[in-house]
C-alpha cells in the first residue's frame, strides 16, 4: 500500500476525471488488454508529469485488469 501523499485540487480533478475516462472504456465489464495496456502507460506519464498523485494513481490502477507478457515487460523497463 501506498504512502498517503497530498495532492493539490488540479490532481484531484484530474483523477477523477481520468477515473470516469477509464470507466467509459469497459465495454459489458471489460476492457481489452491492449486498452488496458494503454491506461497503464498513461497513468504512470501523468504521475510521472505531475498530474496525479502515486496514491491516486494506485486507486485508478485498481480498476484496470493487469496486463501480461510483453506489455506489462515494457510497462516496467524490461
Amino acid at each position: 500500500m501506498s504512502a498517503p501523499t497530498l495532492e493539490t485540487p488540479a490532481q484531484k480533478s484530474a483523477a477523477e476525471e481520468i477515473g470516469y475516462r477509464i470507466e467509459a472504456t469497459i465495454t459489458g465489464g471489460e476492457m481489452t488488454p491492449t486498452v488496458a495496456a494503454a491506461w497503464h502507460g498513461y497513468l504512470a506519464a501523468a504521475v510521472e508529469w505531475g498530474v496525479i498523485s502515486v496514491s491516486r494513481c494506485d486507486q485508478l490502477r485498481a480498476k484496470l485488469p493487469e496486463v501480461e507478457g510483453a506489455a506489462q515487460a515494457m510497462l516496467v523497463g524490461r
